[in-house]
């Protein structure tokens, strides 16, 4: 029997049809949405690790030895305090933080490269320009634009079909496979929804690949910091040599 007795067939099928085609309407749309966001991710992502290698590579090549160490310094920071190292940061409270602070280290990159001169500082100031545009394009693709209440509304119509079967009065399915149907459709909903849900979540994280990257940029880094260790203290050598033969 079901919950409610016997309901007539009528407004049991337009019951189903109707929750059902909202529900997989709005789950469609849901799910496809989220997995074009991982994408646009992806994209993101790649596209501000290729800025940040050309920085890494050409600031060898435009910067002496002592700024280079301090330009090395503030991109280390600016990867350990942004999503490379936490894909689940919210990407309104980022940039609300770069905002407010006055020791963002693009700024601060900024702010090196300004106080320099020569081409070579413009040039590396043109690179700075292009990372903040990549790094605006990945917050923007981590952004959730469905609402919170969205969800809401799925779970919602989830929880009705799993009413049909207890509106069937002469179904012979018993009360223990009607609640076991509730439960998969309420599967489903998590499966699609909350498991790939976002970058750092579900199936569909990008962990491995941002690990992946991040580790060979932050090697990049080292062999940067390196050389320029390497060449200041060569520079200094010279110096004192060179102030001892005047003496």
């Amino acid at each position: 029997m079901g919950l409610c007795g016997s309901v007539p067939e009528a407004m049991q099928v337009f019951f189903r049809t109707t929750v059902g085609l909202l529900f997989s309407f709005l789950l469609g749309y849901t799910s496809s949405f989220l997995l074009v966001r991982q994408e646009k991710f992806y994209e993101a992502m790649y596209s501000e690790s290729a800025v940040l290698t050309q920085l890494l590579e050409e600031a060898p090549l435009l910067l002496d030895p002592s700024d280079l160490q301090v330009f090395v310094k503030m991109v280390r920071l600016y990867l350990a305090s942004s999503t490379w190292r936490n894909a689940s940061f919210i990407p309104s409270e980022l940039v609300a933080r770069a905002l407010r602070s006055d020791r963002d280290p693009v700024e601060e990159m900024t702010r090196l490269l300004v106080g320099l001169p020569g081409p070579g500082a413009a040039r590396l100031l043109d690179v700075i320009s292009a990372l903040r545009a990549a790094r605006a394009r990945k917050y923007s693709s981590m952004q959730r634009i469905i609402p919170t209440s969205q969800f809401g509304v799925l779970v919602l119509l989830g929880l009705l079909i799993t009413l049909s079967p207890f509106l069937d009065g002469n179904g012979d399915s018993s009360v223990l496979a009607q609640y076991l149907y509730g439960a998969l459709v309420e599967v489903l909903i998590f499966v699609i929804v909350y498991v790939g849900g976002g970058p750092g979540l579900g199936v569909y994280t990008t962990d491995q690949e941002r690990a992946t990257i991040l580790d060979a940029l932050m090697e990049l880094i080292d062999k940067t910091e390196a050389r320029a260790k390497r060449e200041s203290q060569g520079a200094s050598g010279e110096k004192q040599k060179a102030a001892a033969s005047a003496r």
